[in-house]
């Protein structure tokens, strides 16, 4: 039975957002996630992208070994499903022509109030509860035509996810304090890159969306199993970014990030810029 965690869902959404808009204060560049992989591709291996990835990797490798039970690990999909891989191709063609992500889109260009990316974000939420509706992915990942059971946290799991986004916090604040008192802004910036991507793999762990089946109850409005808890880690996530983002582009005192000497990119409607 699918389960609906809106609390979880939140502070893990609250730990994306502090993830984003961290990076954005203190390193000066949007997180987006598909974006820092498309420029490996593209063979811009730059300092910053190693950073943010290996943070990623070791938040994930972390977080496979602490976050509660309840909330970590993927399921055990059909065997059918393990050979198709030009499915996880077009969701990586899907971000690169639409240059952006639910991470670089979803949150940073929304907390942008972005139109392009509002645009984006409601075309391919719409685009994959059409798929998922249209080929029954929910029945064929084996979830039970029956009603999401609200569920709210243990609270051992609770603490641990207001643990995790109090060490979120603390971790951007002192790395924004940290920059103000060294010369070498160029490790703190790396350090905010490794620390932005730890933590983002962190809270998305915690909200359960590393399972396909959270995500495709989700994307399944018309089952009976519906499970709207990926609305509330965008809501989470943008409870923290949005305001973060305004405030950095709106105030003329935070016109460039702690760690770095170029000022905060901020597009002109002539330009238009990877929000990925």
């Amino acid at each position: 039975m699918v389960m609906f965690t809106p609390a979880t869902a939140l502070v893990g959404g609250l730990v994306l957002g502090t993830a984003t808009a961290g990076k954005l204060m203190v390193s000066g560049r949007i997180l987006g996630i598909s974006g820092a992989v498309k420029g490996f591709v593209q063979g811009s291996v730059t300092s910053w992208r190693v950073a943010f990835m290996l943070g990623m990797l070791a938040g994930a490798f972390g977080a496979a070994r602490s976050v509660p039970a309840d909330n970590a690990g993927f399921d055990v999909l059909p065997d059918t499903f393990t050979p198709r891989c030009p499915r996880g191709l077009l969701v990586g063609l899907g971000a690169a022509l639409g240059n952006g992500c639910t991470s670089g889109h979803g949150i940073s260009g929304n907390a942008r109030l972005s139109p392009r990316s509002l645009v984006f974000t409601l075309m391919f939420m719409v685009a994959g509860m059409a798929a998922a509706t249209l080929t029954n992915s929910a029945a064929a990942v084996g979830i039970a035509p029956l009603a999401a059971r609200l569920v709210w946290p243990h609270s051992d799991v609770l603490r641990w996810g207001l643990l995790l986004l109090g060490s979120a916090v603390l971790t951007m604040a002192a790395l924004a304090g940290i920059a103000k008192q060294v010369r070498s802004h160029q490790v703190v910036s790396l350090a905010a890159e490794f620390a932005s991507g730890a933590l983002f793999s962190f809270g998305l762990v915690y909200t359960g969306m590393v399972r396909p089946t959270k995500v495709i109850a989700f994307l399944s409005p018309t089952h009976p199993a519906w499970d709207p808890s990926l609305a509330f880690v965008m809501g989470g996530a943008l409870l923290v970014a949005l305001p973060a983002f305004q405030t950095v582009m709106r105030r003329d005192d935070i016109t460039r990030p702690f760690a770095s000497h170029h000022s905060l990119f901020q597009p002109t409607a002539a330009q238009t810029p990877s929000w990925c």
